[in-house]
């Protein structure tokens, strides 16, 4: 972690008010932990795996993908799932992302007609997006159209860095959120991967 940290302020750009990172794993299992540090290397939190909070299964999340953002002290901030699907049909998929402090809910909705990973929702009013760039690795978080965050990851190293470009209200600007919305993305990109294989399999078959 330190040679990640190193190199995180050797490139970080002189705009980025904060910075959070952390180091992803292939195989995020139940119960698993990520620790998450801040751009000085203090420990700040962590990512649960599947902490299954009772307010989130009441809204029929998918089993086990359910995310947690848990304080150093072992205090449940936030959280994120998927909801689950029925049917066969092609559904645009739903997240639903839980405010624990401040008793709060929203939604989030895949764009289904875009060629790149994108969620959209809205939170107090305000309209939400984050969206994986062209070149990939890459993720823009943005409030009312303008940019806001930007979330970079290493498919290699599984590194992941969190800029934060300017000053905003919270929730949006907290690693408790912006956490989250990486774990949206591997979601995404698992549910992809799978869906990858099954191809690969009946093709072969064929």
């Amino acid at each position: 972690m330190k040679r990640f940290i190193d190199k995180l302020k050797r490139t970080e750009q002189n705009d980025t008010h904060q910075s959070y990172l952390f180091k992803d794993k292939l195989f995020f299992r139940k119960s698993d932990n990520l620790s998450v540090f801040n751009q000085d290397g203090h420990l700040i939190g962590y990512i649960i795996r599947t902490h299954d909070p009772i307010d989130l299964l009441h809204h029929e999340i998918a089993k086990n993908s359910i995310y947690t953002f848990q304080n150093v002290a072992g205090e449940m901030i936030s959280s994120v799932g998927m909801k689950k699907q029925t049917g066969l049909g092609l559904k645009v998929t739903q997240y639903l992302f839980q405010d624990h402090k401040n008793s709060e809910m929203f939604c989030f909705q895949e764009q289904k007609m875009s060629l790149t990973f994108r969620v959209k929702g809205h939170i107090n009013g305000n309209s939400f997006e984050v969206a994986e760039g062209n070149l990939q690795e890459e993720l823009t978080c943005k409030l009312q159209d303008e940019p806001f965050a930007v979330i970079r990851y290493d498919k290699g190293s599984y590194d992941v860095q969190i800029n934060v470009l300017q000053h905003i209200d919270s929730p949006f600007a907290a690693p408790s959120f912006l956490t989250l919305m990486y774990c949206l993305y591997r979601m995404e990109e698992k549910d992809n991967r799978l869906i990858e294989k099954v191809m690969n399999v009946w093709t072969l078959g064929k």
